[in-house]
Formats: C-alpha cells, structure tokens, sequence
C-alpha cells in the first residue's frame, strides 16, 4: 500500500457570514467543498485558482490553522484534528508553510536569526545555544545566504531575499511537506525564477514534499508534478502536470492557461530550472 506523506479525504470547510438577518439563520460560505488529494514523499502537488477559489482556506486548513466542517487532514496517516494538542505540536516538526508576502511575513524588530529560529523555539527543539546558532546557519546557507546573515534585520534585504529567509525559516525543523500559498506572487519575473530554482534544488537534496498553491498556472509549470484546477470549492480537474497543461479538459482550466505566457514565452522570460551550488 502506497504511504501517503498527506491524505485530504472530504474536506469541507464553511464560514457563516456575520451579516444580520430579520428571519432564519446566518447564511453560509462554503470557501472548500468536500475536496481529497494525497501527496507522496518528495511529490509536489500544486492547487490552482483565482483568487476566492478556496485554495488559501485549503493551505490553511492542511497546516491546522483552521478548523474543518468536516472531512480529515492526515499527515504520514494520523488526522491531524483527532489528535491531543501536545500531539499535534510533535507533529508540526514534520509541516512547515511559507508565506505570500515577503514583506509582511517577518517582524522588522527582529534579526532575521531570530525570526528564523521561530519554530526551533516553538517546538523546543534546540537543546543549547550552540546547536541553535548551528540550525540557523545551515538553514540560510540551504537557501543561498549566509550564517552571518542572522544578525542583520528584515530592511537590509530585497524581497526575493527575504522570501529565502521564510523559506529558511519552513526549513529549519526540517520538515517532510512544505504547503507554500502564493510564494512568488509578489515578486518580480526574474526574482519569481531565482526563487522557483531554489525550491525545486531544496527539493531535490533533502526530498521534501510541497502542496503549491497559485493563481499562476504559468508559475506552478515550472515546479509540480500534479496540478488541481480549484474553482468556487471544488477540484474541476485534476492529473499530471503535463497532461494538464497539454490537454487541459475543462473549460476553467483553459481559461486559467489562456490569462497566462504560451508555455514558449514563459520559458524565454524565465531561465530554466537548474541546481543552486551549495
């Protein structure tokens, strides 16, 4: 039997909205319809949608940030909602996120060491100081800064840098699935490539899972084996990457790969994937 490093089976996640009513209940959005995906060890799965597709609540969810109406969430085959908190916090160690924004996803006030460190601390994983300082470093070395880039503050770097710091911070516990929701978004086209190259290399040396998710059908080429199309909730399709982009089936999808670069255009803006040099 094929061991999943994620399982989402039925997820259903509604919101009821806060506007009053003179008669009858509060109506209810369902941002997630009753989706399931699995990703293997090492796959990279991306979710696409425009933006109110349910994607980001999907992110979200599969990093226990919110709660589901129904369905389950299971990471190396435990649900995540069904177990004890002290439980859940053991397991977080194998789940990190990088966030959409670079800018606004790190604390001025901080050294980027600090900042970095934040889920070693959370999780109490660094027995001393020195293994600390040793973590810090090896994780922006991983993403092509420098040990001694831990003293310096968010303001002294560009924001394709600063995203190599979020992603060194989801790499510091040395996780199994990084969820990654919209990581290049607010990026130039020439950053969104250094950027995309770096996951694809950290993917290939520690073998680490990623579910992806972007509007840009055009982005999630360049990095996932399998793509779901996410439309008002619901996956309208779903399969191989390069089917998908080859034979598209349904009618949102083609109109997602229209919005973008003919696959041609897209490889000459951005320089193909290659491995970053330790």
């Amino acid at each position: 039997m094929t061991k999943y490093i994620l399982q989402v089976e039925d997820l259903v996640c509604e919101y009821r909205l806060k506007r009053q009513r003179l008669f009858g209940p509060h109506p209810v959005l369902r941002a997630v319809g009753g989706v399931s995906l699995q990703i293997m060890p090492g796959q990279s799965l991306a979710v696409v949608g425009e933006s109110g597709s349910g994607k980001s609540t999907l992110a979200r969810t599969v990093m226990a940030l919110e709660t589901p109406t129904s369905g389950s969430v299971k990471l190396n085959g435990e649900d995540l909602f069904a177990m004890s908190s002290a439980r859940l916090r053991e397991v977080r160690r194998n789940l990190s996120m990088v966030f959409q924004d670079p800018y606004e996803s790190l604390d001025p006030r901080l050294k980027i060491g600090v900042s970095v460190a934040d889920p070693l601390d959370a999780l109490h994983e660094a027995r001393t100081s020195s293994e600390r300082r040793t973590r810090i470093g090896e994780a922006l070395e991983a993403v092509g800064l420098r040990a001694a880039d831990a003293e310096k503050f968010p303001h002294e770097f560009s924001g394709g840098q600063r995203q190599r710091i979020a992603i060194a911070r989801a790499l510091i516990t040395r996780p199994a699935l990084i969820v990654a929701d919209e990581p290049v978004s607010a990026l130039d086209v020439s950053v969104q490539a250094q950027v995309l190259n770096l996951m694809h290399d950290l993917r290939e040396r520690y073998g680490i899972a990623y579910l992806f998710v972007s509007h840009n059908l055009a982005v999630v080429r360049q990095v996932a084996d399998e793509v779901a199309v996410m439309q008002c909730g619901v996956f309208v399709e779903k399969g191989k990457a390069a089917d998908v982009f080859a034979k598209p089936q349904h009618d949102y999808t083609r109109k997602l790969l229209a919005a973008v670069l003919k696959p041609e255009a897209m490889r000459r803006a951005q320089p193909p994937l290659r491995a970053i040099p330790n």
